[in-house]
């Protein structure tokens, strides 16, 4: 079957936010400073590798469905 291209637009849409927020995390832009800085470096660093990991799945996704589907 077929990847729509609104589920690929989707997926990297989601990884590039995910990455967006996360580095705004880790920066501490825009954030409280009575947030804890563990926890604001952890939530920035769960986002990052969602991002990572979306990415990868949504590429490794394209890739299989356009091997079965010549």
């Amino acid at each position: 079957m077929k990847t729509s291209v609104l589920s690929k637009y989707i997926g990297y849409s989601v990884s590039f936010v995910s990455l967006c927020v996360g580095t705004i995390f880790l920066l501490g832009l825009f954030i409280q400073s009575t947030l804890p800085a563990q926890f604001r470096i952890m939530c920035g660093v769960i986002f990052l590798l969602l991002g990572i990991y979306r990415f990868v799945i949504t590429r490794y996704r394209i890739r299989e469905d356009e091997r079965i589907d010549p």
